[in-house]
């Protein structure tokens, strides 16, 4: 399990709730998301982009990577929009980036051992349930199980 100040992060949670969970149509008991008028929901086919406008994603990012994707899965596909359609890169684009990386000395990341994973998902949804309650903890948590599912 990483290290972080439980307190801490239960605090950038609560800020995060007080700003972005309310009740919505779908869920009367709260939803977390964006506000209802925020660019981030135009249609990229008509404008190019969808740049959140009402902080949300911009609040996201205080939290740690394991508790923002539990959250809002969408996180970094929302982020990308802002600047319109991502450009895939190439493979000669990859090879280059690679030598790039190689020069300057970086070494792929290595994450945390299943038992580290499974401890700190422990925690996150143990933080995400204190502070926006049971139900919204069980509906994220089947919702996130589920996309892990699908990326296997």
């Amino acid at each position: 399990m990483y290290d972080i100040e439980i307190e801490k992060e239960k605090r950038k949670l609560e800020h995060i709730r007080d700003r972005y969970f309310r009740p919505v149509i779908a869920y009367p008991a709260g939803h977390l998301c964006h506000h209802g008028d925020c660019s981030v929901h135009r249609s990229i086919d008509v404008y190019g982009t969808a740049a959140c406008t009402c902080g949300f994603l911009h609040d996201l990012t205080i939290v740690t990577e394991s508790l923002k994707s539990k959250l809002h899965p969408a996180f970094y596909e929302e982020l990308c929009l802002e600047d319109g359609p991502p450009r895939t890169p190439t493979p000669e684009d990859k090879e280059e980036m690679e030598k790039l990386l190689d020069k300057l000395g970086f070494k792929p990341a290595v994450g945390p051992s299943p038992q580290e994973w499974e401890a700190t998902c422990i925690q996150d949804w143990a933080l995400v349930e204190d502070v926006f309650g049971e139900g919204f903890r069980k509906r994220k948590e089947i919702e996130w199980l589920a996309l892990d599912d699908e990326e296997c």
